[in-house]
């Protein structure tokens, strides 16, 4: 092997490190557990979608309350429809769950105890 073809080799290694490094931060997933008892505030990171498909099934089968930040009025809303609620990404919400879930596409930033 020649200077030009070590070179070419050493290329093809950091072009392929860095693919694979891109491919695994665009797919990382921000996921947490959520338990009964307590109040979540998370900041949703997914793209705008209905309500259930972005909580996914194992949250959305134990939701029991959900609410939206909404910052023109500075209170936290109930969706009325919340089967068909569309989510939009970067909405801060709060969860409140029956039992314990994994909740995925979102950012974790507080918990209250309830009760």
């Amino acid at each position: 092997m020649n200077g030009k073809d070590i070179t070419k080799v050493a290329a093809g290694v950091g072009i392929g490190f860095l693919l694979c490094s891109l491919t695994k931060s665009a797919s990382a997933s921000t996921c947490f557990f959520v338990d009964y008892g307590y109040r979540y505030v998370a900041t949703y990171d997914g793209p705008t979608q209905l309500l259930s498909a972005a909580l996914g099934p194992d949250v959305w089968s134990v939701i029991f309350a959900f609410e939206v930040f909404n910052e023109d009025t500075g209170v936290w809303d109930t969706p009325i429809d919340p089967v068909n609620y569309q989510l939009v990404h970067g909405s801060l919400c709060a969860i409140v769950v029956s039992d314990m879930a994994e909740l995925c596409g979102f950012t974790y930033i507080d918990r209250e105890l309830i009760g």
